[in-house]
Formats: C-alpha cells, structure tokens, sequence
C-alpha cells in the first residue's frame, strides 16, 4: 500500500478556471510556476525554504541556514512553510499541497520506504535496505540524497549505523535540527495525551 504522504495530487491544467480555483481555494495562493520563499523555523533557527513550481505543483524544494543578511520576500508562499510546520510537528501526515515526485523505479521505492518510518522514530540505511531486500545501504543513501522534497519525504530520519548524522544533501545541522525537532514533537504529543487519559481516569 502507498503510504498516504505519497500520494501526489497533480491538477489537471486543461481547465484553467479550475485549476485558479483550486489555486487560490486558500488564504495564501500557490504559485503556478517558478520558485517561493517562505521562512520555516525549527528550534529557534530560522531555515529558508524554496519551493519549486511547475504549472501550480510543487517539484523541489530546497533548504538552507538563513543568512543575518539575507532580504527575503516572507509572504511569497507562506502557506508552504505553515504545511511543512506541521508535517514537522506531527500535526499532519499529508503536506495538503499538490506535488509530483519525480526519480527513477529504485529512488521511488527507497522514498516510499522513507515514507512508512513513522514520526519521531529513525531507520538506518542499513535497515532501510533489508527491509527492501536490497544489499546495498550506500545505494539507498544515494536515492535519499536525490530526495527532491525533503520533510514531505523525511529522508532525515534515515541516519548511520551507530547513530551518526550521515549523507543529508542539504546539511547536518538541518538533518540534526529536523530530528531535535520531531523529538521535541514527540515529547509534547505524549505528555498531552497522558494528561488527556489522566482525566478521564478521574
């Protein structure tokens, strides 16, 4: 079975009164083709992300460390940055955004795999790899590091063997500040549910 997240909604762009509403059925629009900004913050450290558009679906996405002297439009696609928030913070399973993922038959499947690990937990390559069937982890971290929408595709909770940072194309501290992220997520989803079984145990 397709894990949810993977399942790409590509708007059908022969029909463009459609497809503007579609487009702009939210507060924030999408944009229909090139990049966006939006800022996503992650343990107090503020990431630039860009989004990469093609006729209103989302291809790629990058991520950086913001520069202090950096001048970015915030308010390009805010609505990105607010969907990945959540993905990040256990909120959501679905990025809620039409995207298309694009790579070869193994790319495909090591991402679907990524996908299936579940919020707030890690797999090495390693074990990505049994549980594949293949015997190559260095493959699997090669398909990972082609992974063009990191967070949607958590290829960050893909790490070394003995717990290492490894093979994140887009840096460790964001591969490391992702996981802190999730883990903190993590912590705050089970202490409200304890609560919540507190009281009604009252």
């Amino acid at each position: 079975m397709v894990p949810r997240i993977l399942r790409s909604r590509v708007m059908n762009t022969s029909r463009k009164a459609d497809l503007d509403r579609m487009l702009y059925a939210n507060e924030f629009p999408i944009p229909l083709h090139g990049r966006a900004h939006c800022l996503l913050n992650l343990m107090d450290t503020t990431i630039l992300v860009t989004g990469h558009w093609k006729s209103g679906v989302l291809v790629r996405i990058d991520l950086e460390m913001l520069q202090e002297t950096e001048n970015i439009d915030q308010t390009s696609c805010p609505l990105l940055c607010r969907r990945l928030a959540r993905l990040i913070n256990g909120q959501e399973t679905n990025l809620g955004l039409p995207f298309n993922l694009r790579g070869t038959k193994f790319q495909r499947e090591v991402w679907h795999m990524t996908a299936a690990i579940p919020f707030g937990q890690t797999r090495s390559y390693g074990q990505v790899a049994s549980l594949m069937g293949c015997n190559s982890p260095r493959a699997v971290g090669q398909a990972l590091r082609a992974n063009p929408l990191p967070i949607v595709i958590p290829c960050h909770r893909v790490i070394g063997r003995d717990g290492r940072l490894t093979g994140f194309s887009k840096g460790l501290e964001i591969k490391g500040l992702l996981l802190e992220t999730e883990h903190h997520a993590t912590k705050a989803i089970s202490l409200r549910r304890n609560k919540h079984e507190d009281r009604g145990n009252e």
